[in-house]
């Protein structure tokens, strides 16, 4: 589960980069946060599932 959200983290990475690559400074450093806070939640809710399944 740790994996696959890992995975999903570097695909919407990717692709944030691609659609950022023509837009404003701003709007970058804007879309950067936004996708640091989805990584995160994403990594704690694969921890929080990996922990329910163990237990």
């Amino acid at each position: 589960m740790e994996v696959s959200a890992l995975i999903v983290g570097a695909v919407a990475g990717t692709a944030t980069g691609l659609i950022v690559k023509n837009r404003s400074r701003r709007v970058r450093i804007g879309v950067t946060i936004l996708h640091a806070y989805v990584v995160l939640i994403l990594v704690v809710l694969a921890i929080a599932f990996t922990r329910m399944n163990s237990s």
